[in-house]
């Protein structure tokens, strides 16, 4: 991403830990050669093995309005 002049930057990193397991939720911002800065959501879960922590799961979005992805006005 570095070559094509994308960058992260943090948000407020939510944290948490039990036993051997390790949560983390964030709200990144990624911006773009052009000056866009598209807001992200992040969430991650690792996991201790011996003493290393192995990344299990990670999963990294882009949030969209609900009438942006069904194409129509959604009422309550």
């Amino acid at each position: 991403m570095h070559g094509a002049g994308v960058r992260l930057t943090g948000g407020e990193p939510k944290i948490a830990a039990s036993g051997g397991t390790v949560w983390a939720a964030d709200r990144p911002t990624m911006h773009l050669p052009d000056h866009t800065e598209v807001p992200l959501r992040l969430t991650l879960l690792a996991t201790q093995d011996n003493d290393a922590l192995i990344v299990r799961q990670v999963h990294l979005s882009v949030g969209a309005p609900n009438e942006e992805v069904l194409s129509q006005t959604l009422t309550v």
